[in-house]
């Protein structure tokens, strides 16, 4: 409605939201965006570690090595979408028998 050129105080009534929330939404930046230079940031990371991180220790490196604030849920859905795993490793799943020691 604020887009069409109505008043913003006329549209949050209608819409019954807060002008704080409406001009956040505004400001906020878009999902999408931050996605595309998240996948990015997590190709490196995956890269760098030659393939062998998954989700929790690329969302460790994202947190606490680059101080980003992210849902673990977030990383392993980007990590799927680019086909970079995006499953966490189960203890049962580890084959002992290929790991070189």
């Amino acid at each position: 409605m604020a887009a069409e050129g109505h008043p913003v105080q006329v549209a949050v009534q209608v819409l019954e939201v807060s002008e704080f929330g409406f001009y956040a939404w505004r400001d906020r930046e878009s999902s999408a965006r931050r996605h595309v230079l998240l996948t990015d940031t997590i190709r490196q990371i995956y890269a760098a570690s030659n393939s062998v991180y998954e989700v929790r220790r690329v969302h460790a490196a994202l947190t606490l090595g680059r101080g980003m604030q992210l849902w673990h849920g977030t990383v392993a859905m980007l990590m799927s979408r680019a086909g970079r795993g995006g499953q966490g490793l189960d203890q049962d799943s580890l084959d002992i028998g290929q790991v070189e020691v």
